[in-house]
């Protein structure tokens, strides 16, 4: 019955993950011809596109917004999220890669802003994060796994901009504590072979009249 169980649960997240895949490219599809969004994006997998709002004038903060979105390609976000999606249809059951799919996002979203901010003042610091509040409130076409977190707001946005304006030089000590935790993240993973006895050895032949 586990087992079974264990099968229905394993073949309804890999349909939610193949219908997730086919409704971003839907709307990517369709983005891709829209003349107006409400919040700068990056859709595509292999041959990603920067969709910016038309009503932008600044050329300073254009300049940041397409950085932003740059670091995204560069950082191969949307396939990463891809495989974060197919590590939880695999491992529904590992809270880690429950984890993994909903904090991923958010670092990436942090490490593009880190990039944009690297030599800014601390007044175009606050010119950007200005930016971050007023596209907080605005809409996201695209599916719940895929959402763009650069138009996010409450807690998320909050912390954000205290990372945006607190930013300090990387220690040794982050860096430990990040390979530390990379470490533990793997050995988790490891937790499905664990579980299982390894099979006994022996020399005997199997009658050939016995029914498995």
């Amino acid at each position: 019955v586990i087992k079974s169980w264990n099968d229905c649960i394993g073949k309804n997240f890999i349909c939610f993950l193949l219908y997730e895949t086919i409704s971003y490219n839907k709307v990517c599809t369709v983005l891709s011809s829209a003349k107006h969004i409400s919040s700068p994006l990056t859709i595509g997998f292999f041959s990603p596109r920067i969709l910016l709002p038309n009503d932008l004038e600044d050329e300073q903060e254009i300049n940041m917004l397409y950085k932003h979105e740059q670091c995204h390609i560069k950082q191969h976000d949307a396939l990463f999220r891809f495989f974060c999606l197919l590590v939880l249809c695999l491992h529904w059951y590992n809270p880690f890669a429950w984890i993994l799919l909903f904090s991923y996002p958010f670092i990436s979203e942090c490490a593009c802003d880190q990039n944009v901010i690297m030599y800014f003042s601390n007044d175009k610091k606050k010119q950007y994060s200005s930016l971050l509040i007023n596209y907080a409130a605005a809409g996201d076409p695209l599916p719940w796994v895929w959402k763009n977190a650069f138009s996010s707001g409450g807690k998320k946005l909050k912390m954000r901009l205290k990372y945006i304006m607190k930013r300090k030089n990387r220690t040794v000590t982050n860096t430990l504590v990040l390979i530390a935790f990379t470490v533990i993240t793997f050995a988790s993973n490891c937790m499905t072979v664990i579980a299982y006895s390894p099979l006994e050895k022996t020399n005997s032949i199997p009658d050939p009249d016995y029914k498995i």
